[in-house]
């Protein structure tokens, strides 16, 4: 064989296997890169057109949004007031039990009125301070959310929620000793400390605020049927002080007038989607992602991140429209409304699903219960107007309306809506009977004529029937009929 022919030999098979695998693989290699390039620009495109979307509709979406509009200075900011009287009251490990346990069952305060007038009396500076901080119309918190948004430190709340259960038991200790007058400005400071809260821009602070009001209409609810009113203010400090016609009718306002904790959910919703988007943006970056976590997930590494950056983003996009959902269904004016903007639920994500939606599972939170505590509070605060205007119609004509309409004009401007029905209908009235109640539906949507769900632990499960108000005082109460 010459050397020429050698230079001929065919190449073996083997090796044009090797190439045609070499040549498909950079082929596949190819193709992924431009599959992985056109998903990135869809993604990302995505993602902004649903931030652009958020902005042209003037809705806050990054962090500086949630600034107060200019700082208030500190002697006119009645929420440095709440926090130094929040910092004054001093309860041991007792109090705290006994004052917990008072404001769930306002109707005890008989068997323990002398410990919780002590526990009252020994904490008056911190609760007169909620009285100055009532007549200051503006609040701010000191809230200045910045990029990382999730490692954002926020004032402690837990101190507050302790005021609102002081403040209610002020209330009730003044009932007992016959105040009318002084438990009435109680329970508007409780409903000063909700409006205040509710200028924090996070939902924990919505939902103390939502506490604060609930307090105050379980504080009515105990002192309302024998509340006792007169025509001219009195000036004499002293026991069985009424309460005046225009403290009752200021109560009434302040009760429907709503605005506060409409807005203050609306502002909790937004700060929640913009912590979403602002958390998305930090692990679609090229830097550490934040540590996350959830159960069963971990922050994956940056390679990772880097080749499945359109799934991350297009899942950013998907929080932003499941996070307006919310919003959308905060601006509703009754639950049932609400209730069809809700968005999909992934608690219990389908095999995709856990991976598509990888991000909105670690960081969306569970908000079902957060709306129907909501609406929940709306029926509290309504049927506690109603309440509070029908004993004004009581003592002018010695008995209780028929109707509520007859409560109109002079009483109330208008019956207020059942916030739980779809129709409009007024709040339910149950005149007769041995308890004589006012009653929204509730979740079920049932009208149950004012029958309250099976007790649990003292409390009624207002989730499985009608959310009542009743127009007597609790049994075991020193006017108990």
């Amino acid at each position: 064989m010459t050397d020429a022919d050698e230079g001929e030999q065919p190449v073996p098979p083997r090796f044009w296997w090797l190439k045609r695998l070499a040549v498909s693989a950079g082929a596949l290699i190819v193709l992924l890169g431009v599959c992985r390039w056109v998903w990135g620009v869809y993604a990302d495109r995505r993602l902004e057109t649903a931030i652009a979307q958020l902005r042209a509709a003037g809705e806050p979406i990054e962090p500086e949004d949630f600034d107060p509009p200019e700082d208030v200075p500190a002697a006119s900011n009645a929420a440095i007031l709440l926090q130094q009287a929040a910092a004054g009251v001093t309860l041991n490990k007792t109090e705290t039990a006994l004052v917990d346990e008072i404001v769930s069952h306002p109707e005890w305060v008989r068997e323990h009125a002398a410990e919780l007038g002590a526990i009252v009396d020994a904490n008056r500076a911190a609760i007169d301070q909620v009285r100055a901080a009532r007549d200051v119309p503006a609040a701010d918190w000191g809230v200045r959310i910045r990029t990382p948004a999730i490692n954002t430190v926020l004032p402690a709340l837990s101190s507050q929620r302790q005021l609102v259960k002081v403040t209610m038991a002020a209330a009730l200790v003044a009932a007992q000793r016959g105040d009318s007058h002084e438990t009435l400005e109680r329970i508007r400071d409780l409903l000063a400390i909700e409006a205040k809260l509710d200028r924090h821009p996070t939902l924990i602070a919505h939902m103390v605020a939502g506490a604060a009001a609930e307090y105050a209409c379980s504080a009515l609810e105990w002192v309302t049927p024998a509340l006792a009113v007169s025509d001219v203010a009195t000036t004499v400090n002293a026991a069985l002080r009424p309460a005046t016609r225009e403290q009752a009718h200021a109560l009434i306002r302040e009760l429907l007038d709503e605005r506060a904790a409409r807005e203050g959910l609306i502002r909790a919703y937004q700060c929640e989607r913009m912590l979403q988007l602002d958390t998305c943006r930090q692990f679609l970056g090229s830097g550490t992602a934040p540590r996350l976590w959830a159960p069963g997930m971990i922050s994956p590494s940056l390679p990772v991140r880097v080749a499945f950056r359109p799934l991350f983003a297009n899942d950013g996009a998907w929080m932003l429209q499941w996070s307006s959902g919310w919003v959308a269904a905060a601006r509703r004016d009754n639950y049932p409304a609400a209730r069809q903007m809700w968005p999909p639920d992934l608690s219990n994500p389908t095999g995709l699903e856990q991976y598509t939606h990888y991000l909105s599972r670690m960081l969306l939170p569970s908000l079902e219960r957060t709306l129907v505590i909501n609406f929940h509070v709306l029926a509290r605060r309504r049927t506690a107007a109603i309440a509070l205007a029908i004993r004004l119609f009581e003592l002018d004509h010695g008995q209780r309306p028929t109707e509520l309409v007859n409560l109109v004009p002079e009483y109330l401007p208008a019956v207020p809506a059942d916030p739980f029905a779809s129709d409009g209908r007024a709040i339910g009235y149950r005149p007769d009977g041995e308890r004589p109640v006012l009653y929204s539906i509730s979740v079920n949507g049932i009208d149950e004529s004012g029958t309250p769900g099976p007790r649990k632990n003292g409390r009624v499960m207002w989730d499985e029937a009608d959310i009542v108000f009743s127009l007597t005082p609790p049994i075991g109460t020193p006017n108990a009929k």
